[in-house]
């Protein structure tokens, strides 16, 4: 697939919360009229999937604002793909398929830091203690 075809609907999360105090501070800023200044967001093949590995929040306030597409970027990085293969697993089992499905996974700071934060640092480490 063309990075140029690619939209919302095809792109799976590698994350399943968003910040809420995140997302407020990108609303604040995101224009969709404009997307001059916005960053793009970086995809990795996956198998079958094309996912997103970063960007989450500004992926999710694009889809808020009715676009189906913003630039994207294949990810050069070096990414460990165990790490990922878990993370996208993780988003499965909390039915998190798409940018969309992250509607009813946005929560406060706190809870963002015990949530998501510790447990991709249980994760991380995980692979460290192999």
């Amino acid at each position: 697939m063309n990075i140029k075809d690619i939209t919302f609907k095809n792109i799976h999360p590698s994350q399943f919360y968003l910040s809420k105090a995140k997302l407020e501070a990108v609303l604040f800023w995101f224009n969709p009229h404009d997307l001059s200044n916005f960053a793009p967001l970086p995809l990795k093949r996956f198998g079958d999937k094309i996912i997103l590995t970063d960007g989450h929040t500004r992926a999710y306030a694009a889809y808020l604002a009715g676009l189906d597409r913003v630039p994207f970027v294949w990810d050069v990085d070096q990414l460990n793909w165990e790490l990922y293969a878990k993370c996208v697993a993780a988003c499965q089992k909390e039915n998190v398929f798409t940018i969309q499905d992250l509607s009813n996974r946005i929560i406060s700071s706190k809870d963002y830091a015990t949530k998501w934060i510790k447990w991709c640092e249980a994760l991380q480490e995980s692979f460290t203690n192999e």
